[in-house]
């Protein structure tokens, strides 16, 4: 039998090539991603261990909590005296860090979606550099001057010599370029903008003077890393944090790792996406071949193989392909790692890169996931072979399934509907079963849906199909009517063809009706909540803020009502990140509806805390209870909470402080959104005139009013979701092999057939619209699977979203009809090939076809 199916695998190796490119791509992508995680550790490891080379201890100041994009807060400068004292210190210096963006020569800030422009210190101990050197120029000394990594040089052609601007938590100035540095062999820190200063000049730059942010310790010969950590510890005292340089190089690489993780993870739900749709062709491709084979089979058992061998036959076909698929998918993960570097780097977010590497990983889950998926998909139509009669060699017979139609549609509808309860299930409880959480719970939900909506359509595939074809049929009466009969021959194997393309285009509706649900809300809530007339925002990159003073100087102008600035930081909520800002409550009301239903703002000045009505009784709150929040600068507190609200359209925070509460617990001093209100009087041109006048010397400042304002929200809502629909499309990629395939196999199936339609007189152009009818027919009735799906699911999510404000439905029914011409455009390419093939048979040899 090991033969047999060895012979049989190269004696239908074109057959199989759509099943193995299935596989090829499933795997490809689950590899690719364990590969792209691994190479950016592997990089941030080796990045931050050449950053503390040379250095044996870092002291900091000591938080309890570690949240947002700011690290521990700064302490005073003369400590580094006293651990200059401490036995075994052969060298220590102080070092700042902040942000500070520089702009290019177009009066563009130079920024990325990824990495933060750093401001940062230069230090003057060579032992305590690092892996820092001067690729050109020199260090700077004195105020005016920088460096610049060589990777922001080379990228903004900057050189030693040109004056560049900055711009900083103090008021944007002009510095000379006196040095370009790199790290080792890579021209930049994990990809940040670096902007370097001499120390002094660093600290009043970054707005810290008198402080520092760390403390880097060189220990004297022949003293341990460890036991000088302890002597600077016992010396310095318990609000300090001192740590081996080692332990420190090795938390940052793992932080930073996890900041990313997220995107591991979403590339491989699209992985187990596309391993999900290449299932579903893999079950046809069997399917069809066994079919196919019948009389091959029927005499196999004829002459005395069992149903154990018939069956062993065919799974070891399917495990031999499995194996060569799936290694050659391996292959095909080195290149998806490089693509997707260049993707995200051509979408704005820089990361460092280093050469890929297969580890074992990558290996392992790639091979599994191939072999796995390949050989359960194809063990239904293996079961199918083992049952086919001996009689089967004699005559010709055709094995179909014995289960009845109606009883496939009740397994269906009972699958969907245990399917649809796991993601209710996720979405409106807080349940957890064993390592399911209710997100996992929704992913299996929405798994076990697509299956029995795949099981369940076969009821649904002849009337479809007639009401699909009914056009068809006015047009072309005989090719359309052939193509008909065609599609509905075998409703099952519809039926599995239309599912792989429905899955793809159900995730991108659902997306689709997601997206403008999200937009609907935003736009409502600015709608109803904007009352100022014109907003101010840094442009996009990490943490964009606005100048300190800017807001200051519009409030003094008199044509000018209120100015309300607003801060953005992190908390620590029970292990979670929170996003709490600070606003100024003297003008919140003049500029913005928070919808206020209990307490009053003005009362946030005795430092509490306003809390949105959902997170409320999610949480069983009432007015006058205490949240522990985590703050980086004070620890943890209990804030009392002294007012609910209702509209988080502007604020995009379920939590808000006074400005001077933000102060008292953030180390984040920058603006990050400005609403202005204009005097009574004041047209929004001279109103938009006198703000950008203000701004003349801050590059980057997107000035909006209220229509502006909504329209930029929902192009971010829209520039993210293009992103999934962008993978989400690869899906239906991988469905269109999966409809070529089976049109490719069904032209074998029926060589006789077409060569005796082509005897009694149908033209070959006749053969290819037969061939192209039934390929649009399968693909739209997937289209029109999809849509249903993908439209329900998005209204059952948008419903449970309403507990975090998004409240708004919104169903984009031109969208939505959109995927049936994309439906019916796959239907039109998957044609060409097996169209073609069809029309170039030889009649004679068609007709005499086994």
């Amino acid at each position: 039998m090991l033969r047999a199916a060895f012979k049989s695998v190269f004696a239908h190796k074109l057959r199989l090539f759509m099943t193995a490119l299935a596989i090829i791509i499933g795997v490809g992508f689950v590899a690719g991603t364990f590969v792209f995680t691994d190479s950016i550790n592997r990089t941030f490891d080796n990045l931050f261990e050449d950053a503390f080379e040379g250095i044996d201890v870092v002291v900091t100041s000591q938080t309890d909590v570690q949240v947002g994009f700011s690290g521990p807060p700064p302490f005073d400068e003369e400590i580094l005296d006293t651990v200059r004292r401490v036995t075994g210190v052969a060298a220590a210096e102080g070092a700042v860090t902040g942000i500070a963006t520089i702009v290019d020569k177009q009066g563009e800030p130079i920024r990325s979606l990824g990495p933060p422009t750093l401001g940062l210190s230069f230090g003057v101990e060579p032992e305590l550099q690092g892996n820092v050197e001067l690729r050109a120029g020199r260090a700077p000394v004195g105020p005016g001057e920088v460096t610049v990594d060589a990777a922001t040089a080379e990228a903004n052609d900057l050189a030693v010599g040109d004056i560049v601007q900055v711009l900083l938590p103090i008021p944007t100035e002009e510095f000379e370029i006196v040095g370009i540095i790199g790290f080792g062999e890579s021209d930049n820190l994990a990809g940040a903008t670096i902007a370097a200063f001499e120390l002094a000049e660093a600290q009043r730059v970054l707005d810290v003077p008198g402080q520092y942010h760390q403390i880097s310790i060189k220990a004297a010969d022949g003293v341990a890393a460890e036991l000088l950590r302890d002597n600077v510890a016992r010396a310095i005292g318990t609000e300090f944090n001192v740590v081996t340089a080692a332990d420190e190089a090795a938390e940052q690489s793992e932080a930073l790792g996890e900041a990313l993780g997220f995107i591991g993870t979403v590339l491989l739900v699209f992985a187990a996406i596309s391993v999900f749709v290449g299932a579903f062709i893999i079950y046809n491709t069997f399917s069809i071949i066994v079919a196919q084979r019948v009389r091959e089979m029927g005499l196999m058992r004829a002459i005395g193989a069992s149903r154990g061998q018939v069956l062993s036959m065919v799974m070891i076909e399917g495990a031999v392909v499995a194996v060569v698929a799936s290694a050659i998918g391996l292959g095909f993960g080195l290149l998806i790692s490089n693509a997707l570097y260049a993707l995200l780097g051509a979408g704005g977010f820089s990361i460092p890169s280093s050469p890929p590497q297969l580890g074992m990983d990558a290996v392992i889950a790639g091979l599994a996931v191939g072999i796995v998926i390949t050989l359960v998909s194809a063990i239904i139509p293996a079961l199918r072979a083992s049952q086919i009669p001996p009689i089967a060699a004699l005559q010709e017979v055709t094995i179909t399934s014995r289960r009845p139609m109606w009883h496939r549609t009740l397994t269906g509808a009972v699958i969907g509907f245990l399917g649809l309860m796991l993601i209710l299930l996720g979405l409106f409880t807080d349940i957890e079963i064993g390592p399911a959480n209710s997100l996992v719970l929704v992913g299996i939900g929405a798994l076990v849906v697509f299956i029995g909506v795949s099981v369940a359509s076969v009821a649904f595939i002849k009337p479809l199909t007639r009401f699909l074809s009914w056009p068809i049929r006015r047009w072309s009466k005989v090719t359309g009517r052939l193509a008909q009969d065609n599609a509905i021959r075998r409703p099952r194997r519809a039926a599995s063809t239309a599912s792989a393309l429905m899955i793809g285009l159900a995730l991108v509706g659902f997306f689709y009706v997601l997206g403008e649900s999200i937009k609907q809300t935003t736009s409502a809530a600015i709608e109803s909540g904007f009352k100022a007339d014109y907003v101010v925002t840094a442009g996009g990159g990490f943490l964009p803020s606005i100048e300190p003073g800017f807001a200051d100087r519009l409030a003094e102008d008199p044509q000018v009502d209120a100015v309300t600035s607003f801060r953005l930081d992190f908390w620590d909520n029970d292990g979670i990140e929170d996003l709490f800002i600070g606003m100024d409550i003297e003008t919140i009301e003049a500029t913005v509806d928070l919808g206020v239903i209990e307490g009053d703002i003005a009362s946030l000045a005795d430092g509490g805390v306003f809390v949105f009505d959902q997170i409320m009784d999610d949480n069983g709150w009432t007015l006058g209870d205490t949240v522990t929040m985590g703050f980086v600068k004070s620890g943890y507190r209990d804030v009392e909470i002294v007012g609910v609200f209702t509209e988080t359209g502007i604020v995009n925070s379920s939590y808000l402080v006074s400005m001077e509460t933000f102060a008292e617990n953030s180390v984040v001093n920058l603006e990050s959104v400005i609403a202005i209100k204009l005097a009574d009087g004041v047209t929004p041109d001279t109103g938009r005139a006198l703000i950008e006048a203000e701004a003349v010397n801050l590059p980057g400042l997107d000035i909006r009013d209220g229509i502006e304002y909504r329209e930029a929200q929902e192009q971010q809502v829209d520039s993210i979701l293009a992103l999934f629909q962008g993978l989400l499309f690869l899906a239906v990629v991988i469905a269109l092999l999966g409809i070529v395939n089976t049109l490719v196999l069904s032209i074998f199936e029926r060589t006789r057939e077409i060569g005796l339609l082509r005897a009694v007189g149908m033209s070959r152009w006749q053969v290819r619209r037969m061939v192209l009818w039934e390929s649009i027919v399968v693909a739209v009735i997937g289209g029109v699977f999809g849509i249903v799906i993908g439209t329900f699911f998005g209204i059952v999510v948008v419903t449970a979203l309403g507990d975090v404000g998004i409240d708004t439905l919104g169903v984009p029914v031109g969208q939505l009809l959109s995927l049936l011409i994309v439906a019916a455009f796959a239907g039109v390419l998957a044609s060409i090939g097996p169209a073609r093939r069809a029309a170039k048979l030889n009649v004679l040899e068609a007709i005499s076809y086994e």
